[in-house]
């Protein structure tokens, strides 16, 4: 996390900075209140929550910052069914819909990674693996799209910051 966002986050922390005095005084009032912060630099938005700690922002309360639409991932199902797998046009239709969908994920949780232009490629490559029958099990074997999605995302990213150790890595 940048900094900067580190230093937001403790002046919401402090009673003493105008920012955090103006926080507690309206929890005192009895508001229910979260603040969102947008880095215009990376384009990230995140949450604090009461002791200050950031965290990134659900999509919806990205669209209410940033005025981007929200996706909801858990209306794609990014296991592939059969009848789709046996159709080359409708894999291809349904592995583009991942990928964009995949992409966007990523632009919420590491918006520098999204914007790198070889990250659609890497993605591309990515997809296909989906669709090994011992990945394709493990994925329907968790309880919905969002958990699916979680995983991916998450291996996706932890792939792509492992490749570029690696490649910054001399050997």
């Amino acid at each position: 996390m940048p900094s900067h966002c580190e230093n937001l986050a403790a002046a919401l922390r402090d009673p003493l900075s105008p920012l955090g005095a103006a926080v507690q005084a309206m929890r005192d009032m009895g508001m229910p209140l979260q603040v969102a912060v947008h880095d215009q630099t990376t384009g990230q938005v995140y949450v604090a929550d009461d002791n200050g700690h950031l965290e990134v922002a659900h999509g919806a309360i990205r669209e209410m910052v940033t005025g981007e639409p929200w996706r909801d991932p858990g209306t794609i199902n990014p296991v592939a069914p059969t009848a789709v797998r046996w159709s080359p046009k409708r894999l291809a239709a349904h592995n583009a819909e991942v990928s964009s969908m995949l992409l966007y994920i990523i632009g919420i949780y590491e918006p520098l990674l999204a914007a790198d232009p070889e990250t659609k490629d890497a993605i591309a490559d990515f997809i296909p693996l989906l669709g090994t029958p011992s990945n394709r099990r493990k994925l329907v074997d968790l309880s919905d799209n969002y958990e699916r999605w979680d995983v991916i995302a998450g291996n996706f990213i932890k792939l792509m910051d492992e490749m570029n150790k690696t490649s910054a890595t001399p050997h």
